[in-house]
């Protein structure tokens, strides 16, 4: 019996020397120069639900993380292992034991862990006859290996995200531009016979997003939004045409009595939010401070003197695709699809669409929204994007600049016509 104990012992012990043996000429992959242990819990925390790791899977695989060395996790001869028994970290996380077994059956079918414990599930670390040091317990090789994979997860789901709040944004947008037209209409003496029909399906869309909103339902109500608008600018055009010619004055960007109709012939100017839109801009450093962009023009392309009134009559829908870059010019094209012309929704759709990849956060494009109207805002964005590749004083804070046209406007100190004015001219562009 004691022959066959030490048999056993023996062969343990050759095997567990083999294993160092072929441990000590290998090199692991290790993490990326720019990250620690640290960096890898956030990633896991951030994809761990869209991985299958439940809140209880997730704090079982961190607890074990923690119980790492994290030099292990960065050095070639090392593998980051955890050596505590799953009672105790049953006991970290508040959980049985039988819990714990089962999430690192789980975790090593996801390749997030390899399990190497004695036939008792002991985890330990030891030396050999030959002094190397044996080590058993929850080796993780494998979410190394596997971090590529986590990375790009984790920027897919960084651009939904990015996707669902401009989504949400837009959809915002152009429920204003519908509540306006609807008001519009409801106050003509005679109301189309589809008005009935439009308010019925303006009703029907959900007063509040859910945090788990999905884009394709997003995106489906957009759609609904932007037809039932079309629709709205439509019967307001048709009525607009039987009660005579339509004036063939422009309407400035701070009118907001008249009717908003905005079609091919007419300008795009309008403020959204019903204040003053007095817009001034004068030249501004390269970091975005608040005189950031144009320097001024005091004369608007048709020769009239602003003196703090805005002038945009000459920005007919074409004029303003011209002065657009190519990338917002894009935007504008997607967002008008097969209509003859662009809108002033598409505008501003197409200046959502930049906050991204200008580095404009959300809060910024509010703040301006709110306080000079959907459409100002706009062309705020379109004035940024051209200036951030300004050939003498470009843009390096495009959200710093937002903020400083938003706190402008509301001192009422805000330009944007001299702003386009000058863009045009830089563009080469003939002013009238």
């Amino acid at each position: 019996m004691r022959l066959a104990q030490h048999r056993v012992e023996d062969e343990t012990v050759h095997a567990y020397q083999q294993g160092v043996s072929r441990r000590s000429e290998t090199t692991y992959p290790t993490l990326p120069v720019d990250m620690q242990r640290g960096d890898v819990e956030r990633l896991i925390r951030r994809v761990g639900p869209q991985i299958g790791l439940s809140p209880g899977r997730l704090a079982v695989l961190l607890a074990m993380m923690d119980e790492t060395r994290p030099s292990d996790w960065i050095r070639p001869d090392r593998e980051p292992v955890c050596f505590a028994m799953q009672i105790n970290i049953a006991r970290i996380c508040g959980q049985s034991t039988r819990s714990v077994r089962r999430t690192e059956d789980h975790l090593e079918q996801l390749g997030l862990i390899r399990k190497e414990v004695t036939s008792n599930g002991q985890r330990s670390r030891f030396r050999s006859v030959l002094g190397e040091e044996a080590r058993t317990g929850i080796f993780f090789t494998p979410l190394i290996e596997a971090l590529p994979g986590l990375l790009g997860l984790r920027e897919q789901l960084a651009q939904e995200r990015f996707e669902v709040q401009a989504l949400k944004q837009k959809i915002s947008a152009a429920r204003r531009m519908v509540k306006r037209n609807l008001e519009t209409l409801r106050s003509r003496p005679h109301k189309p016979l589809a008005l009935q029909e439009l308010e019925s399906r303006i009703a029907s869309w959900p007063t509040r997003f859910e945090a788990s909103a999905e884009i394709q339902g997003l995106q489906d109500l957009l759609e609904d939004i932007i037809d039932v608008d079309d629709q709205l600018e439509q019967h307001i055009h048709e009525q607009t045409l039987e009660s005579g010619p339509p004036d063939s004055g422009v309407r400035p960007l701070q009118d907001t009595t008249q009717d908003r109709t905005v079609f091919c012939n007419a300008h795009v100017g309008e403020s959204t939010a019903g204040k003053p839109a007095d817009t001034n801009i004068d030249d501004a450093p390269p970091d975005g401070g608040a005189d950031c962009l144009e320097k001024q023009d005091e004369t608007d392309p048709a020769g009239h003197k602003t003196q703090n009134q805005e002038n945009l009559k000459w920005l007919t829908p074409d004029v303003l695709c011209d002065l657009c870059t190519d990338e917002m010019q894009l935007r504008i094209l997607l967002a008008q699809g097969k209509r003859p012309c662009p809108a002033p929704r598409d505008f501003v759709i197409a200046a959502i669409d930049r906050l991204v990849p200008l580095g404009i956060h959300p809060s910024a494009w509010q703040e301006a929204v709110d306080q000079m109207g959907d459409l100002a805002a706009a062309l705020c964005i379109l004035i940024i994007d051209n200036n951030v590749a300004h050939p003498e004083t470009p843009i390096q804070s495009p959200g710093g600049v937002l903020r400083a046209m938003t706190a402008r406007h509301q001192a009422g100190q805000l330009r944007l016509n001299q702003s386009l004015v000058a863009i045009r001219k830089r563009k080469g562009k003939q002013v009238e």
